[in-house]
């Protein structure tokens, strides 16, 4: 009886090992079987999900990879272009000559005068006037004329100058010169008239003027005989010359009768150079020209009295008034 129980017992022991190690069998093989269908699973959809990736990461590295190689060429680059830079002599564009295309302002004004020179045309001989000595002394111009061409060819004067020629100052022509004549005492105040020292000097003019030309009698109290002075002789111009004494003398101090002494109207002119002039006091009018129309070119007007004391100055006329304008202005001496 034991000997069955223990046999029955045993059996059971048997049966239940066995139960275990089927059940913990079969779960391992159902796990397999669980994750072998899974892998095949993951398998059926892998090939899809491993294009995208597999195209991502080509991209990727694609872009990794031409990053890389552009900056290996740009530092490629730099070496070269330093190396080059260090071998190779500096690149100099060769000089060229550079002309210059500037008008000459005065080129018009230049040429004629260069034709002037050597065509001057038939002009009327210098007729001097007063007796003058040309102090040229052998100096010539840049053409080779003397003051005495300048003589028979006036319009030359003032432009032809050089170092040692100056014709407005030497020839009798040009108003230089040294002037032979007796010399009129002034008996009002003594100024001197400098006029020039711009470009084109020849072109300059000016006058001064007292207003309009009038005639003022001289006899200053006088009377003829009869004790008529200038003022009854107007009307009676018959008595001219007839009835003179030692102290009045008509035909001298009388307007009517051809006398007296003119009071305003032109009371001197010239051109470029020094000029002693007699002034009474009074307002006078200086009127400066320009026969090319272009201004003084830098030229002026000074008056100074006998002690040099400068009274007065004026540039000349404004460019622009055409040929032969003339500009004028207020000069008062005293």
């Amino acid at each position: 009886m034991k000997t069955l129980t223990k046999m029955f017992l045993l059996s059971c022991w048997s049966l239940f090992l066995v139960s275990t190690v089927f059940a913990s069998d079969a779960e391992a093989k159902m796990d397999a079987i669980k994750d072998k269908a899974k892998q095949e699973l993951i398998e059926q959809h892998r090939p899809g999900l491993d294009a995208e990736a597999q195209k991502k990461k080509a991209d990727f590295t694609k872009r990794v990879l031409d990053s890389k190689m552009k900056e290996a060429a740009e530092t490629n680059s730099s070496v070269e272009t330093r190396s080059a830079k260090a071998d190779k002599p500096a690149f100099k564009l060769p000089k060229m000559e550079v002309k210059d295309t500037k008008q000459d302002p005065n080129k018009f004004k230049n040429d004629y005068y260069r034709n002037l020179k050597s065509n001057p045309g038939e002009q009327k001989p210098y007729s001097g006037s007063r007796d003058c000595v040309d102090t040229d002394n052998g100096a010539t111009d840049p053409y080779g004329d003397g003051c005495d061409a300048y003589a028979n060819y006036p319009s030359w004067c003032g432009n032809y100058n050089d170092d040692d020629f100056i014709s407005e100052e030497m020839c009798c022509a040009c108003g230089g010169g040294y002037d032979d004549s007796p010399v009129e005492e002034c008996t009002e105040g003594s100024y001197t008239l400098t006029v020039g020292g711009g470009s084109y000097d020849s072109e300059i003019s000016w006058t001064i003027d007292q207003g309009e030309e009038t005639c003022a009698d001289t006899d200053n109290g006088a009377t003829d005989p009869y004790g008529d002075g200038c003022a009854a002789y107007v009307g009676n111009e018959s008595w001219c010359g007839n009835y003179d004494d030692d102290d009045f003398v008509s035909n001298d101090m009388c307007c009517a009768c051809g006398g007296g002494s003119v009071v305003g109207g032109l009371v001197a002119s010239g051109g470029a150079g020094t000029f002693d002039l007699c002034l009474a006091d009074g307002d006078y009018t200086f009127s400066g020209c320009d026969s090319w129309g272009d201004g003084w070119n830098g030229g002026s007007a000074t008056l100074a009295d006998a002690d040099g004391n400068v009274l007065f100055t004026n540039g000349g006329p404004a460019s622009g008034l055409g040929a032969g304008g003339c500009e004028a202005a207020a000069l008062t001496i005293g």
